[in-house]
């Protein structure tokens, strides 16, 4: 073959540096490379191997990822970058993509939003303070002018480590007036440094805030005098998320006082407060519509917050002490949520004794009754409750429309306590067996449903109650007045059983699959983690400290 034409064709070139191969450069490529191929045979032997490194570069410019535009290239870069991270390992997929060619790096850094997320543990880091920096300086620099998303764990336990953090306090604040999303795991003497300062009045683009100060010194250190105001959120226009909370149960002690644009605020966490506290701060966010108690118990709610605009509430229980859990809607006694539409009551997983409901029914039942509040979520997660229990609560919520209920373990019954998924429940709850009460059917509006069931779960009555709620026929269900359940998830906690008897028994809810009903069956852990799924992904949680303590 005359190899002349290839070499005016700069081969390496196009390898290094292209994007892709286009039209123009495609129909040339497979001249080359039919001449090459038909050649070969008459090469000597000595020149077969260059001929066939030759054609070996000829089809790589023909493969279909070479052919790929710009544009659509980026947008896989795109899916493929959503963080760079830095903890005990460093992970940077925009970095790893940069190094493939010329082309894919230059196309990697005229993309700014491919480096504006980084998320940095230096607890966990191996890296020097210049190395740290040096990466977070190059993600601040190719970023360019878009928002910034940064999940930062800055401690403070040793001169190196406060060093580090603020150093990276540094770089980050002088970029404040493109923070969007901002996550601060902080020692909390970084939170009044003077780097710190510069964002004051410098953040445009916050929507969402998180705080988890850590003191990390002995207690008789603890309790600054006076107690620090932090005052440098005080101005942020576009605030609608904001999470304060603590790494130790007195955290929040030391951010007794902080300034936030609380009226604006729609979606509030807090963590590891005092019921006091956190009512009083409660009180100032009062256009607040989804708000989040994280481990929050002893003392009660102030009259300050008796009554309160949330629609929707989330409970995570502390159940390291069982008079804080059993207590705990006593201490609500004054709070009246008229606008509440969903809640959920999420506890621990394992290691704790379990919490029961028995003790919190009737303050339950009362705050639902002053409140006079249509639910139409609810939700229960590693919480003790008998089927009576659960029953008279289902009982007060009329409008339900979606219902989740996940027993703990059967370990957790061996501590004493108790199961929801009795015969009688499900029968109770089927609206076939209506006649078996005189109050008419259990949540008569309900749309879905989501268990999570131990071993000795009763799947030929859970079946029979999910067929009497399958109701296609609007008019047909208008008539009886109730509504058809459209969803339905069944979480089995040690796998999914594989009994040929089971597969007989959950066989009709296969075929109201097929009619339309989202029917999913999952096979947990004993400690929540899914080993097995069929039909439909597991469902996500929304707080990310529910995923990894509560599930």
């Amino acid at each position: 073959m005359d190899t002349s034409a290839s070499d005016d064709f700069d081969i390496l070139a196009q390898l290094r540096s292209n994007f892709g191969t286009f039209n123009g450069d495609l129909t040339y490529i497979t001249q080359l490379l039919r001449e090459a191929e038909s050649t070969i045979s008459a090469l000597p032997t000595e020149q077969h191997r260059d001929n066939f490194l030759l054609i070996d570069r000829l089809r790589s410019l023909l493969t279909p990822i070479r052919r790929l535009p710009p544009d659509v290239l980026g947008c896989l870069f795109s899916l493929s970058c959503t963080e760079s991270e830095l903890a005990d390992k460093t992970d940077c997929p925009v970095v790893n993509l940069s190094q493939v060619c010329s082309g894919w790096r230059e196309l990697a850094r005229a993309t700014p939003s491919l480096w504006a997320r980084l998320s940095m543990d230096i607890s966990k880091s191996k890296l020097s303070v210049d190395a740290i920096t040096s990466m977070i300086d190059t993600h601040l620099t190719l970023s360019g002018q878009c928002p910034l998303h940064l999940s930062l764990v800055l401690p403070g336990n040793t001169a190196t480590m406060m060093d580090a953090s603020r150093a990276i306090l540094r770089s980050v604040a002088s970029h404040s007036v493109r923070w969007e999303t901002v996550c601060l795991k902080i020692f909390q003497d970084l939170l009044l440094d003077p780097n710190l300062a510069l964002i004051r009045d410098n953040l445009p683009l916050l929507k969402h805030l998180e705080v988890w100060p850590n003191t990390e010194k002995d207690d008789e250190e603890y309790f600054p005098e006076p107690i620090p105001v932090l005052d440098v959120f005080r101005s942020a226009p576009m605030l609608r998320s904001f999470k304060l909370g603590g790494t130790d149960w007195d955290d929040e002690y030391a951010l007794a006082e902080i300034q936030l644009p609380w009226m604006q605020l729609e979606d509030i966490t807090l963590g590891y407060h005092r019921l006091e506290t956190a009512s009083q701060r409660l009180a100032e966010a009062s256009a607040a519509r989804a708000v989040t108690f994280y481990r929050c118990s002893e003392g009660s709610m102030t009259a300050d917050c008796w009554a309160h605009n949330m629609q929707s509430l989330t409970i995570c229980m502390r159940n390291s002490w069982r008079y804080e859990v059993d207590d705990f809607f006593q201490n609500f006694s004054g709070l009246t949520l008229p606008h509440l539409t969903s809640l959920r009551v999420l506890g621990q997983n394992s290691g704790y004794w379990p919490t029961e409901w028995s003790t919190m029914v009737g303050d339950f039942l009362w705050f639902l009754e002053r409140s006079a509040c249509s639910l139409t979520s609810f939700t229960v997660v590693n919480i003790s409750i008998s089927s009576f229990d659960a029953l008279e609560l289902l009982r007060a919520m009329p409008t339900l429309l979606h219902l989740t209920l996940h027993e703990l373990p059967d370990e957790a019954f061996e501590e004493g306590g108790d199961t929801t998924f009795t015969d009688n429940f499900l029968q109770q709850m089927s609206l076939s067996d209506t006649s078996t009460n005189n109050h008419g059917p259990y949540l008569p509006h309900l749309q879905s449903l989501s268990f999570r069931v131990n071993s000795h779960f009763n799947t030929s009555l859970f079946v029979r109650l999910v067929r009497s709620r399958w109701i296609p026929n609007s008019e047909h269900g208008a008539e009886m007045g109730v509504g058809c359940l459209k969803k339905v998830e069944l979480r089995f906690i040690g796998g999914i059983p594989t009994e040929a008897d089971f597969m007989e028994e959950i066989r009709p809810l296969m075929v109201l699959r097929g009619a339309g009903l989202e029917f999913a069956m999952n096979g947990e852990g004993a400690r929540g983690l899914v080993v097995n799924r069929t039909f439909l992904r597991r469902s996500n949680l929304t707080l990310h400290m529910y995923l990894q303590s509560y599930q």
